[in-house]
Order: C-alpha cells, then sequence, then structure tokens
C-alpha cells in the first residue's frame, strides 16, 4: 500500500483444505486494496489501512469480505521489524441456507 503498510490474505481452500495465499487483485489507492482466491476477474476481500492517527492515536484495519470462504489477514507497518497484526474470520456461519463470513474493524490496529 502507498501509505508503507503491507497487508496479506490467506484462504482455505475449499477444495483442498489448505491455507492459501490470496492474490492482490487490485490496488485502489493510498490505503486499500483487492483481493482474490482463485480468479483474477472475481473480487473476494477488500483491506484498508487507515490513518486514524489524528482521531485516536491509531492506524486502522479493516476488510470487507464477498465470500464465504475463511480468511485471515495480515498487516505489517513500514519499519517495524517484527510488528504485525492478523486476525482470522471464524468458520462460515450458516442460518436458513445462508451463510456469512463476517467483516474485520480493528480501531487500534497500530499505535501511532
Amino acid at each position: 500500500m502507498e501509505n508503507g503498510f503491507t497487508a496479506g490474505i490467506e484462504f482455505e481452500d475449499p477444495n483442498t483444505v489448505l491455507w492459501t495465499e490470496a492474490k492482490r487483485q487490485r490496488h485502489l489507492g493510498a490505503e486499500s486494496a483487492v483481493f482474490y482466491f482463485f480468479n483474477p476477474g472475481n473480487a473476494e476481500v477488500l483491506v484498508k489501512v487507515l490513518n486514524g492517527c489524528a482521531i485516536n492515536q491509531h492506524w486502522r484495519v479493516y476488510s470487507a469480505p464477498a465470500t464465504d470462504i475463511r480468511y485471515r489477514v495480515a498487516a505489517w507497518p513500514p519499519n517495524r521489524a517484527g510488528t504485525r497484526w492478523t486476525s482470522a474470520r471464524a468458520f462460515p456461519g450458516s442460518t436458513a441456507g445462508f451463510t456469512w463470513v463476517s467483516a474485520i474493524t480493528d480501531l487500534k490496529a497500530f499505535g501511532c
């Protein structure tokens, strides 16, 4: 990302049940990117690392899934060796024929 952070996603491939690295489909600007799992024409997850330092003295991490596949997000700040933020989504839940995977919102992912 242009803000200096690095973000990545791994997903649990439903065919192999192995964790696999997602690929970046599109860079949307300084703070966000879209990732895909199998086909570059099929967006799966949006990830955004937002500077909230003026508001709460923290960088924020968000993800928004457009999938029912289990995934986890990792982010690394610039020039902070060994510092990593990660969040995993629980197994998708289902209710009355619907399957869902929830979004990630961390308003205090990294201190400023």
